[in-house]
């Protein structure tokens, strides 16, 4: 009987505890389609048509809402993530990029870049409920894991702005290095790190002190950054160089660089901590990075003008559904 509990005990754990496999979602701008990678096998399972210049995007922790920006056409689209299909979309005034979900309040924040602003939307009615100004071209937006605040990098401004989701007022404007553009806070919430496109470094941001602590050397043109599962490190793509930085999140110093497709853009990590994601725009391809050996594992072949710029896959997802 205990023998018989224990087996059943354990096949439940091999259900509910496997590691989290969900999907990787690639938006390809000159292709007008999202790619859908399953993670437990690295395969191509699906091709979303979006139509337009998809590029930024934005998954829900769960997997089960896809949030995509469509800059020519100034639509957000929201796409069922189980079925794998659109289920509205939304035309803004001026051209959205860069997103984020604020799951906490049931919000989604849209940078629109030529009216430099965030616009705060009903993630299911993808209505417009304010709009905060902001400075000049928002890029990345990074929300806060408890929905208290949203942090904007201004590229045209070179200054982030961190914003309260409580009133929707501008709690600071901090100076970065110059053309800031993706942005992404550590996992313990302490710092804002940011990739400063025309400096060559990623500025570190103090989130207590709202100030900047560090600018770290990196390689051409900066584009995206992304953590670890565990925080130890933080990864900057960068896309004149082709290659990927490895930084210590502790001491804030460059590890070592490796190569990668050609003009690499989105970066994500697999929350299996054991692989990362990279979306080549210019060879449209994904690379798929092993952590350690810090090495390339294999090679997609995705939709022309792979991009992802945010956070294309959902942490809690426990598999990817295929059609």
């Amino acid at each position: 009987m205990f023998a018989r509990a224990g087996a059943l005990a354990l096949g439940i754990c091999l259900s509910s505890c496997a590691p989290a496999q969900p999907c990787v979602w690639i938006t390809n701008q000159e292709s007008g389609t999202v790619s859908v990678i399953d993670s437990a096998t690295d395969r191509i399972v699906d091709t979303v048509q979006v139509g337009g210049n998809p590029a930024g995007i934005v998954v829900a922790q769960n997997g089960r809402d896809v949030y995509v920006t469509i800059p020519a056409t100034k639509e957000v689209v929201h796409l069922d993530g189980i079925a794998h299909t659109i289920l509205k979309r939304v035309a803004l005034p001026s051209e959205p990029l860069g997103l984020d979900l604020d799951e906490a309040g049931h919000r989604l924040l849209v940078g629109e870049w030529f009216g430099n602003d965030v616009a705060v939307l009903d993630p299911i009615r993808l209505e417009v409920v304010t709009r905060i100004p902001v400075g000049q071209a928002p890029a990345g937006i990074a929300v806060a894991a408890d929905g208290s605040t949203a942090w904007v990098a201004n590229r045209d401004s070179s200054t982030v702005s961190m914003i309260s989701l409580a009133d929707y007022s501008i709690l600071a404007t901090i100076a970065v290095d110059a053309h800031p553009f993706g942005i992404t806070l550590s996992p313990d919430g302490n710092q804002a790190w940011v990739a400063a496109v025309k400096a060559n470094v990623v500025t570190v941001i103090d989130i207590d002190q709202r100030r900047v602590v560090r600018a770290i050397p990196v390689g051409r043109t900066p584009y995206v950054i992304a953590f670890s599962v565990d925080g130890d490190k933080a990864y900057v793509t960068n896309q004149h160089d082709n290659t990927v930085t490895a930084i210590d999140a502790r001491t804030l110093t460059p590890l070592s660089t490796l190569e990668v497709g050609e003009y690499p853009e989105g970066i994500m990590a697999h929350p299996d901590g054991k692989r990362l994601y990279v979306a080549n725009w210019m060879t449209n391809t994904v690379s798929v990075l092993a952590t350690a050996p810090f090495a390339v594992a294999t090679t997609l072949r995705t939709g022309n003008g792979s991009r992802s710029f945010g956070r294309f896959l959902g942490d809690t997802q426990r598999s990817c559904p295929k059609e």
